[in-house]
């Protein structure tokens, strides 16, 4: 889970009054220079328009995993133990096996 890289969160004071401050990458100097600003609002604690944007003291949603990779990653774990499971009863090697590490490029 994680947060949209272009999506600056975080501007929030902790306990120690310090403000965390969020990482841009590829945004550009205008949104970093309006960070540096809202960072010193914080830091001396003057209540302007800055503190009060919405990026401040704001906790992002979690986002939900990618579907596809996510049912790709499982249903490969779920063929391996089924492979596994399959081999430990005696079996040959398991051709569901092999045919998993080819899906996945091994």
């Amino acid at each position: 889970m994680g947060r949209a890289p272009d999506c600056p969160d975080r501007l929030r004071s902790t306990a120690l009054g310090w403000p965390l401050l969020p990482t841009f990458i590829s945004v550009g100097t205008a949104t970093a220079n309006l960070a540096g600003r809202t960072h010193a609002a914080l830091t001396l604690g003057t209540d302007d328009p800055l503190t009060r944007l919405p990026w401040v003291n704001r906790t992002p949603r979690r986002w939900e995993p990618e579907p596809l990779r996510w049912l790709g990653l499982h249903g490969t774990y779920a063929a391996y133990a089924l492979a596994d499971r399959a081999e430990a009863r005696g079996g040959p090697p398991s051709r569901l096996a092999e045919w998993v590490n080819w899906m996945v490029g091994r």
